[in-house]
């Protein structure tokens, strides 16, 4: 039986298991959050000796990619798990890396951790600045839409997209198809990294 996907299991929240997300201190998220927003650790595929961060304000597109980008490089620290969580609805939300200062969203992804019963959202395309509660995220996406009903996948910390496995114990099926290729995080890294820098020289 093939697997469902992050996108089949989508369900209101009130239907997951939070207490399933994995436990950090607030000291590990804190460091794990400045980790993945302000760390270089991205292979430029043209220079072997730059590194790029993960391109956070490119939000317009690749959150698959930059999830697991987070995933592995909290992983390669020795950090805890983590849990991926996907949200679906009718996002629409104010942005400063936009032209129009908003953005819209179907569904989006970004990595969890949880401090005692709370739930928290390591996601600087979303929050810059700090670590969201899960329900601080969810407001945030939908601060501008008139649909507010959204749902959600809490999915394995290698699940890439949201037609990836929910459940993906591999970590060497943390891949994405572009234009039928195969393509690791790293590997999608260089394309949004390039979108990024593009767009904040318009932003200046």
């Amino acid at each position: 039986m093939q697997a469902k996907t992050a996108k089949q299991v989508k369900a209101p929240l009130s239907e997951w298991e939070l207490s399933k997300i994995p436990r950090w201190t607030e000291q590990q998220m804190w460091s794990g959050f400045r980790a993945i927003r302000d760390d270089q650790f991205i292979p430029d595929p043209n220079d072997p000796e730059i590194y790029h961060k993960i391109p956070w304000r490119y939000v317009e597109n690749g959150c698959f990619a930059r999830a697991a980008l987070a995933r592995i490089h909290l992983y390669s620290l020795g950090f805890p798990g983590i849990k991926k969580i996907f949200i679906f609805g009718k996002m629409h939300f104010k942005t400063a890396y936009s032209l129009t200062g908003e953005m819209t969203f179907k569904d989006h992804v970004a990595i969890a951790v949880r401090i005692k019963y709370t739930c928290y959202i390591l996601d600087p395309a979303v929050c810059y600045e700090r670590p969201l509660t899960l329900l601080e995220w969810e407001k945030n996406l939908f601060c501008l839409s008139t649909d507010h009903t959204a749902e959600f996948s809490v999915c394995s910390a290698f699940t890439m997209s949201h037609n990836s496995a929910f459940d993906e114990l591999d970590p060497e099926n943390e891949v994405a198809i572009r234009k039928d290729r195969i393509l690791t995080a790293i590997e999608l890294a260089a394309e949004f990294i390039e979108k990024e820098m593009h767009l904040l020289s318009q932003l200046k």
